[in-house]
């Protein structure tokens, strides 16, 4: 899924990523550039990342994260920042990442604050607290 249009707002919903069985190969499982709230879900079995957001204002809440890595030589991340702007609003808490399965790529990091691909990215105080890797 690529946003473009926002705000986004996803709360308590099963996301499946397809794992293994995936049809088409593809780099994450939500990339968008737009204010985005996720609370309460369940995100599992992703190829690659779950969530790559280009440095927009980003809160995630009480959300499972299991399982990720399916894609050959994928760099698989939870959550990853991947681009220019800035974001004064960063909040992941209380998020649970678990991998309940060995997959072919390995696991870079349940959250990724580092904006890689341009240079011109800014995250202004980022609040990353209460978060469980099982």
């Amino acid at each position: 899924m690529d946003i473009s249009a926002g705000p986004l707002t996803v709360e308590h919903c099963e996301i499946d990523g397809l794992g293994a069985a995936g049809e088409t190969n593809f780099g994450c499982l939500l990339r968008g550039g737009v204010t985005s709230i996720w609370k309460c879900n369940w995100r599992f079995d992703c190829q690659s990342d779950f969530i790559n957001s280009t440095t927009a204002n980003l809160l995630a809440a009480y959300n499972l994260f299991d399982t990720l890595g399916f894609q050959e030589g994928a760099h698989a991340d939870a959550i990853q920042f991947c681009g220019s702007g800035t974001a004064d609003k960063t909040a992941i808490l209380f998020n649970t990442f678990i991998q309940t399965k060995i997959t072919p790529s390995g696991i870079s990091s349940f959250v990724d604050l580092d904006t890689q691909l341009a240079s011109d990215a800014t995250m202004n105080n980022p609040i990353v607290e209460c978060n469980c890797d099982v």
